[in-house]
This record gives structure tokens, C-alpha cells and sequence, in this order.
């Protein structure tokens, strides 16, 4: 289930999350902490524990359909 369907935040709140992270080159999985504040309806800033850190964009049901930089769902 996708984190912030499962954190459920109203707008200004915020949740933390962990995730698996692959690394592609050593093929090893660790955990990666992300952190969610939810910005209103459909937009989330984003942060994981690599310093990276975006707004995200969900559609009504809670998925993601737009990650800036890394892809967009096609609808």
C-alpha cells in the first residue's frame, strides 16, 4: 500500500515512513527513511533520508501519478 494512502494525513499534517531501497549497483536492500507533510488535496512534500526531497502529486484515490524528475503517470 502506497505510504501516504496508509498515513492517511489531512492537509498540514505529517507522517514518517520507511521504505526498502535496492541499490542498483550493490543489488542490497536498506531501509529508507521518508517523511510526508501533506500541502492540500492532491500535493505532498516529500523527503527521504538520501537528502532528496520534492512535492508530490496524488491523485483522489492517494496514488502518486506525478514524481517530479523521475516520472508522471499516463492517464
Amino acid at each position: 500500500l502506497c505510504a501516504i494512502r496508509r498515513l492517511a494525513l489531512a492537509p498540514g499534517d505529517q507522517g514518517d515512513s520507511v521504505a526498502a531501497w535496492l541499490n542498483d549497483e550493490t543489488w542490497t536492500l536498506s531501509p529508507l527513511p521518508q517523511t510526508y507533510r501533506r500541502l492540500n488535496h492532491t500535493e505532498y512534500a516529500y523527503s527521504s533520508g538520501t537528502g532528496y526531497s520534492t512535492t508530490l502529486t496524488a491523485n483522489e484515490t492517494g496514488w502518486i501519478v506525478d514524481y517530479p524528475g523521475l516520472w508522471q503517470a499516463h492517464t
